[in-house]
């Protein structure tokens, strides 16, 4: 099993997550957040702007939070997953690692928790190792483009729906297909499970009924057969379980003569070809053609004196048979 250390079910409350992530880049941050994030970008001798602006967003996230919150047009306490994957999102091209694991996450976390304590969550913050965050990543690219789908489906309702809205569910169709063919069904993976739910929730949608340039979503691949398994099987003489071993002679007679025969047909047709444009459109064709002309008339011409011949000898048969007497006896009564 690959390792993997972060909770995969984040995605559940995706539609509330976009509304909250549309403030990602706002800073509403008080003087106490500034002066906070002035000192933690001190810290960082070569992205102390970066840091600063970074840590601005994400306390003004948190107050946003907290402003929907109370006026419910978010409801999901589930946040600490998602928040800390769009932190780690801002910060990937960050260096200075060392730093943010000693300082920058533990900081942030105790200062953007004083702003939640109130709202029944808690954020962990931290480091998201490379296979854990290239993961969530396609997991996150599958939701968003089913999220993009049902907003096309929403705002175009006067208009061809599906037309425009099947583009984002091809998208989740290349991205799931792509990583399924990982996850045989035996394998236990945070990842796999996951890309299960979302298959669940993506099949439940049928606002568009079936796009018909979209491929389907493909099945988990079977369990993969092990070298014992193979191993038996290439022993095994019974032809149920190991056919192509065992075929019968006439079976592979038939197979060699259901290539031969169309072979052979393709050869003789090749050369009737190659023979008939030779002819036809060659010098050397041309001559041919004269020669085998000339000889034509030649055998015509003998043909007419044979016959010319054969006429005279019967005319001359005829006219001596016309004049032979014939004498006929009769009897008298």
């Amino acid at each position: 099993m690959d390792d993997e250390n972060e909770d995969y079910n984040i995605f559940n409350d995706f539609d509330e997550y976009k509304i909250l992530e549309s403030r990602r880049t706002q800073d509403t941050a008080g003087y106490s957040d500034k002066t906070f994030c002035d000192d933690l970008g001190t810290k960082f001798k070569n992205n102390k702007d970066k840091i600063i602006n970074h840590c601005k967003h994400f306390l003004s996230l948190c107050g946003e939070y907290t402003f929907m919150r109370v006026l419910q047009t978010i409801k999901s306490q589930n946040i600490s997953g998602i928040m800390n994957y769009w932190l780690n999102c801002d910060l990937r091209d960050i260096k200075e690692k060392h730093i943010l694991e000693s300082d920058f996450y533990p900081m942030m976390m105790v200062q953007s928790n004083e702003k939640l304590k109130n709202f029944g969550c808690t954020l962990d913050l931290h480091t998201i190792k490379d296979n854990d965050f290239n993961n969530l990543k396609t997991l996150y690219n599958l939701y968003d483009n089913l999220y993009k789908f049902n907003m096309d489906v929403k705002v175009n309702r006067q208009q061809d729906i599906c037309k425009n809205g099947c583009h984002y569910k091809a998208q989740c169709a290349k991205v799931y297909n792509t990583h399924i063919d990982k996850c045989p069904i035996n394998k236990n993976s945070k990842f796999c499970n996951e890309l299960e739910n979302f298959r669940k929730k993506y099949s439940r949608d049928n606002t568009c009924g079936t796009c018909s340039e979209v491929p389907s979503l493909k099945s988990r691949p079977s369990e993969g057969i092990t070298e014992k398994e193979t191993a038996e099987e290439m022993q095994n003489p019974d032809p149920i379980l190991n056919p192509v071993s065992n075929e019968s002679g006439s079976d592979i007679s038939f197979n060699k003569d259901y290539v031969i025969i169309p072979v052979t047909l393709c050869i003789m047709f090749g050369l009737f070809l190659f023979l008939f444009l030779f002819y036809k459109f060659t010098p050397l064709g041309s001559v041919l053609r004269a020669k085998i002309m000339k000889k034509n008339i030649m055998l015509n011409n003998i043909d007419e004196e044979e016959n010319k011949s054969v006429l005279e000898n019967y005319e001359t048969e005829h006219i001596s048979c016309g004049n032979t007497p014939y004498h006929i006896a009769y009897h008298s009564a």
